[in-house]
Protein backbone atom coordinates (compact mmCIF):
# COMPACT_ATOMS: atom_id res chain seq x y z
CA UNK A 1 0.00 0.00 0.00
CA UNK A 2 1.15 3.53 -0.97
CA UNK A 3 1.55 6.95 1.02
CA UNK A 4 2.02 10.15 0.31
CA UNK A 5 5.17 11.27 2.02
CA UNK A 6 5.20 15.38 2.34
CA UNK A 7 8.86 15.27 3.69
CA UNK A 8 9.88 13.55 -0.17
CA UNK A 9 7.24 15.08 -2.26
CA UNK A 10 6.30 11.52 -3.80
CA UNK A 11 4.00 8.33 -3.35
CA UNK A 12 5.78 5.62 -1.37
CA UNK A 13 5.13 2.22 -0.32
CA UNK A 14 4.43 1.99 3.65
CA UNK A 15 6.69 0.62 6.00
CA UNK A 16 5.74 -0.88 9.10
CA UNK A 17 1.81 0.00 8.35
CA UNK A 18 -0.73 -0.35 11.04
CA UNK A 19 -4.36 -0.14 11.18
CA UNK A 20 -5.39 2.64 13.29
CA UNK A 21 -8.81 4.93 13.73
CA UNK A 22 -8.62 8.86 13.62
CA UNK A 23 -10.18 11.09 16.58
CA UNK A 24 -13.46 11.37 14.03
CA UNK A 25 -13.45 7.53 14.03
CA UNK A 26 -12.30 7.24 10.37
CA UNK A 27 -10.10 4.32 9.37
CA UNK A 28 -6.63 5.01 8.35
CA UNK A 29 -3.16 3.48 8.08
CA UNK A 30 -0.40 4.61 9.59
CA UNK A 31 3.62 3.91 8.64
CA UNK A 32 6.91 4.97 8.00
CA UNK A 33 8.33 6.55 4.40
CA UNK A 34 11.17 4.17 3.92
CA UNK A 35 13.59 7.00 2.35
CA UNK A 36 13.16 9.48 4.88
CA UNK A 37 11.54 7.89 8.06
CA UNK A 38 8.97 10.22 7.71
CA UNK A 39 5.08 9.50 9.29
CA UNK A 40 2.69 8.68 6.64
CA UNK A 41 -1.20 8.01 6.59
CA UNK A 42 -3.28 6.81 4.72
CA UNK A 43 -6.83 7.81 5.24
CA UNK A 44 -9.35 4.99 4.32
CA UNK A 45 -9.57 1.31 5.06
CA UNK A 46 -6.28 -0.61 4.78
CA UNK A 47 -6.17 -4.06 3.58
CA UNK A 48 -5.92 -7.03 6.56
CA UNK A 49 -2.98 -9.52 5.24
CA UNK A 50 -5.71 -12.71 5.01
CA UNK A 51 -7.38 -10.45 2.17
CA UNK A 52 -4.44 -10.24 -0.13
CA UNK A 53 -4.08 -12.54 -3.12
CA UNK A 54 -1.43 -14.25 -3.84
CA UNK A 55 -0.97 -12.25 -7.02
CA UNK A 56 -1.02 -8.90 -5.32
CA UNK A 57 1.62 -10.10 -3.32
CA UNK A 58 3.20 -10.55 -6.29
CA UNK A 59 2.68 -7.45 -8.02
CA UNK A 60 3.77 -6.08 -4.28
CA UNK A 61 6.92 -7.37 -4.64
CA UNK A 62 6.22 -9.97 -2.53
CA UNK A 63 7.56 -14.11 -3.94
CA UNK A 64 4.80 -15.49 -1.44
CA UNK A 65 2.01 -14.77 0.66
CA UNK A 66 4.11 -15.48 4.08
CA UNK A 67 6.44 -13.24 2.83
CA UNK A 68 3.95 -10.67 3.23
CA UNK A 69 2.25 -11.78 6.37
CA UNK A 70 5.47 -11.83 8.22
CA UNK A 71 6.11 -7.82 6.84
CA UNK A 72 2.98 -6.30 7.87
CA UNK A 73 1.89 -6.23 11.46
CA UNK A 74 -1.19 -4.70 12.02
CA UNK A 75 -0.67 -4.47 16.13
Amino acid sequence: MQAYCMKCRAKREIKNPKSITLKNGRPATQGVCPVCGTKVYRIGKGFPPFLVSASQARRRGFESLHLLHRDLSFA
